[in-house]
């Protein structure tokens, strides 16, 4: 399971801080992985917080579990989660969490998840499986916020796809709906070389 990506959204409420400000004095002298997060994490209590981790869950369940059980997250991402329809949620269950999935049918790999927080109020509102062609494997998940909707965006783009197309046009089409977005993922894009996906990178973070 490789190492996790964390972001907290202010949402007009409260603004991240530097690692500069981070107190581990309270912390073990080897702090596992699920207690930096969650102290990390709480240093903000009113923010909206999102993880994301690329996470083959069939084989990396047990550590999955032990890593973001208890955790502060509201949101955590999984892109290659490789699961499969016949794997059943509760083999890849997180208390506290509600899942929602979009595996890759026709071939093993991909697939990409969001556990959302079961206070609140979620549901799936796109999805892409990537399964006709290959294409970016996406699920827009509408998150209510207190009285904020929030799209929580998760994204893998597969080795062989050489476009955002498809990403940015679903983007555009749903992103005027909510007061904030957030999009986290795999994009697979190498920003030290110029091309298309370079190119459609910037255009993304531009919207």
């Amino acid at each position: 399971m490789s190492k996790a990506s964390v972001a907290s959204f202010p949402l007009g409420i409260e603004l991240s801080s530097s690692d500069s400000d981070l107190d581990l004095s309270s912390l073990p002298s080897v702090p596992s992985t699920s207690a930096l997060l969650n102290h990390n994490l709480s240093l903000h209590p009113r923010a909206f917080h999102c993880v994301h981790v690329n996470a083959q869950l069939p084989a990396h369940a047990d550590d999955f579990c032990f890593i973001f059980s208890g955790n502060v997250a509201h949101c955590i991402g999984v892109s290659e989660t490789w699961l499969q329809p016949s794997l059943h949620d509760s083999m890849v269950a997180l208390p506290e969490y509600r899942l929602h999935r979009v595996d890759r049918v026709g071939k093993r790999g991909g697939g990409v998840a969001r556990y959302v927080k079961e206070h609140l109020k979620s549901r799936v509102v796109f999805y892409n499986a990537g399964a006709v062609r290959p294409s970016p494997e996406m699920l827009f998940v509408s998150v209510c916020v207190g009285k904020l909707k929030v799209l929580v965006c998760t994204i893998y783009i597969p080795p062989k796809v050489t476009t955002l197309s498809d990403v940015h046009d679903a983007l555009t089409t749903h992103l005027p709906d909510y007061d904030y977005a957030v999009v986290m993922g795999d994009l697979n894009c190498n920003l030290m070389t110029d091309g298309v996906m370079h190119y459609y990178y910037f255009t993304l973070t531009g919207l």
